[in-house]
């Protein structure tokens, strides 16, 4: 009796911790709070500017009766005012919007040049019929309107010589917001409890930390210790070896290194059978290390359109972009968030200029210039969920975005734990790849890649591990969790589905005919619904006009070319993939840091990859893949790849090239676990003591990630 009353307890505290959890979540994303302020003008104007003080229009017309018609590439409206003060304006168009119109805002001096330091993004937003932009004090003789939506109707600009006041904006309430804010946590209560009720997982888990309190605050403990330690160096180094003052970010480098040292002699004894529990405080304080002490800057590939995604995930609806999170969105980063090179090509960015940056961002973030919807984002929800918390509780835009990195990390570092937990012989396979320097350097920004890489690790493990054990019964929840892994996996880049053809060669000794049954028929199922949703994209994109990054393409034509032209598509294909999949362009997917440039260490991690496929073992697990298997992991590499590459082709390549445009190194990132482990086999147990081997590599491999993001980012900020 006592016993059931205990387990119920469990059940009942493990329900009631996830209902208020997902409450805070769902009650930050649907009914936002703390979003910003939106300019009113209360007092009359000095001046209005209508379609008569029009100066000059590029590649736009603004007919008579104020419609605006778009003639060609950059629009451009340029209107002649009296050189006045001028502290804010008011564009006003006709009517109402009936979608959000985005405007650029530019200002001149009597010298009528028009410079990116003096631009403003304001949106006028839907059902509104102005819009008000806040400038800094000056007197000017020009102001610049570039309009991106065709059909408005444009009335004037009203000019201010006063500062705008600013209003709280509180988004429109609906009732299904309400109602979803209490649905889904009520949802995810029970099914905590319907999974505590047969696994007693938070029962393990207290009793897990109960059993380990002392060691978890001797770990504390020491972790502070560490961190003081660091700072003491660093006053020691900055304020009098080299009198260049207290530098927080080199502070932050010696704190990651003295944290490290620590967990190596503090986890050592789990170095030879669960090295998974040293690799993960390895790789977070690695990953931190990277995260805070790298500015926030345009750094990372294709941040203008990972970054939004992010943001849209933290409102599940209407998007109520500041002005901050705007200069993010735009194209190859605002002059506020550029990543600037000197002469040499090197990356320089003085911590003054960046600071006065930060400051401007934090000013800018105090107001709403715009609205959008949301698109659905899956590898984008873990960052949007900490965004739409700390909004919540009024933090800042740095805390906010740093939170975003930060549950990026934390996804990417905690998946891989778990792959490196269920695989047992292998395990320094993973370890090596987990913590490639662009991999944790894209975590630590905002990215799908990493969520890729970790859940396909994922799945590769839970199928890896079964062929490891061919007598073991499968079970339901590991079949699961490994089609689902893989399906997770390839969301973001669908092209990725064809991993979920790997558990199709499951060679076993089945026990009967029932679990053969239940395999096939929920691998199949998973596999139907996502080749379902990846048809239903990829008919899209034909349809569309692909991606214009690529400049001039025609996914229809690209496609029609490939049909009628086989034999001269495969040379194409061919030429390609024999230098995209060369030892050379390791490089590119093993130490790279983007718009930073590329590390000088990757051959370390070559290095660690050929000596663990060929000498990671565990002599406790007596197994052999079977050559089909390895011969079919071989054509999924080259296969995925050549699909990679052919989706660019026609997506992004433009028409008529002999060349494949677009494929980046990294996209080959999530293939190499598959190929490693089931390539390889059980592979040569050369070294005995697995308490060294995995040491060693582990910490060359941490040694080496440090030292890349000290020369390739810190370095930039002291």
């Amino acid at each position: 009796m006592f016993e059931k009353l205990k387990g119920k307890k469990y059940l009942v505290t493990a329900s009631t911790i996830a209902f208020l959890l997902s409450l805070l979540v769902c009650v930050s994303i649907f009914l936002p709070k703390n979003i910003g302020s939106v300019l009113t003008i209360p007092f009359p104007p000095v001046e209005q500017l209508t379609i008569s003080q029009i100066e000059s229009q590029h590649s736009c017309v603004l007919e008579k009766s104020g419609k605006y018609v778009i003639t060609g590439e950059d629009p451009q409206i340029i209107f002649s005012c009296t050189k006045r003060q001028i502290e804010c304006i008011r564009i006003n168009i006709e009517k109402q919007a009936t979608e959000n119109v985005n405007i650029e805002v530019f200002t001149a001096y009597e010298d009528g040049v028009f410079s990116p330091q003096r631009q403003y993004n304001v949106s006028v937003f839907k059902k509104e019929s102005s819009a008000v932009v806040d400038l800094p004090a000056g007197e000017y003789s020009f102001i610049r309107i570039d309009i991106d939506t065709e059909g408005v109707y444009f009335k004037s600009i009203e000019v201010f010589d006063q500062q705008p006041q600013a209003v709280p904006f509180i988004p429109e309430r609906k009732f299904s917001d309400y109602l979803k804010a209490l649905l889904i946590p009520s949802v995810i209560a029970w099914l905590v409890w319907k999974i505590e009720k047969y696994t007693h997982s938070f029962e393990l888990a207290l009793r897990t930390v109960k059993k380990n309190r002392f060691k978890i605050a001797q770990f504390i403990v020491f972790s502070i210790v560490a961190v003081l330690a660091a700072i003491m160096l660093e006053m020691i180094v900055g304020l009098i070896l080299t009198r260049g003052g207290f530098n927080k970010y080199r502070c932050i480098f010696l704190s990651g290194i003295a944290e490290l040292i620590y967990v190596f002699i503090f986890s050592k004894k789990n170095l030879a059978q669960k090295v998974e529990n040293v690799f993960l405080p390895v790789a977070l304080v690695v990953g931190l290390v990277m995260l805070f002490a790298s500015p926030i800057v345009h750094a990372s590939w294709d941040l203008d359109s990972h970054h939004p995604r992010a943001v849209g995930m933290s409102y599940m609806g209407t998007v109520y972009a500041t002005g901050a999170e705007q200069e993010l969105d735009v194209s190859g980063g605002s002059e506020l968030i550029r990543l600037e090179k000197n002469a040499e090509g090197k990356v320089t960015l003085p911590r003054e200029v960046y600071q006065a940056r930060l400051a401007r961002l934090e000013e800018l973030d105090q107001t709403v210039v715009g609205e959008r919807d949301a698109i659905f984002s899956i590898s984008h929800l873990p960052s949007g969920i900490f965004m739409a918390v700390a909004r919540t509780f009024d933090a800042g835009f740095a805390t906010r975005y740093n939170l975003g990195r930060l549950a990026n990390l934390l996804v990417y570092v905690f998946v891989c734990y778990f792959a490196i937990k269920k695989i047992k012989s292998g395990k320094m396979i993973l370890v090596t790849i987990s913590l490639f320097p662009t991999n944790l350097f894209m975590a630590t920004n905002y990215a799908y890649d990493p969520w890729v890489i970790a859940f396909s690790m994922l799945g590769i493990a839970y199928y890896v591990n079964i062929l490891q054990h061919p007598k073991r019964i499968i079970k339901t929840w590991d079949i699961i969790i490994m089609t689902g892994a893989f399906a997770v996996a390839s969301l973001p880049k669908l092209v990725y589905i064809v991993m979920m053809a790997v558990p199709l060669f499951m060679l076993k000794e089945w026990s009967g005919k029932r679990e053969k049954r239940e395999y096939y028929t929920i691998l199949s199922m998973v596999f139907a619904v996502v080749f379902a949703y990846f048809l239903f994209v990829s008919f899209s994109k034909l349809g569309g006009p692909g991606d214009a990054r690529g400049g001039d393409v025609n996914p229809q034509l690209q496609l029609d070319f490939i049909l009628k032209n086989p034999i001269a598509y495969s040379k194409i294909l061919g030429k390609f993939l024999f230098k995209y999949l060369s030892y050379k362009n390791m490089y590119g997917y093993i130490s790279t840091f983007s718009y930073y440039g590329n590390g000088r260490l990757a051959f370390v991690f070559i290095a660690l990859i050929a000596i663990t496929a060929l000498t990671d073992t565990n002599p406790k697990i007596k197994f052999k893949i079977p050559t089909i298997i390895r011969i079919c992991s071989v054509v999924l590499f080259i296969g995925v790849n050549a699909l990679i590459a052919t989706a660019l082709y026609i997506d992004y390549t433009p028409f008529g090239s002999a060349e494949i445009l677009g494929c980046q190194p990294r996209y080959i990132t999530p293939l190499l676990a598959p190929l490693l482990l089931l390539v390889t086999g059980s592979r040569w147990n050369i070294v005995k003591n697995k308490k060294l081997y995995n040491g060693a590599i582990l910490g060359i491999a941490a040694a080496t990630v440090m030292l890349e993001s000290y020369s390739m980012i810190i370095k930039t900020m002291i």
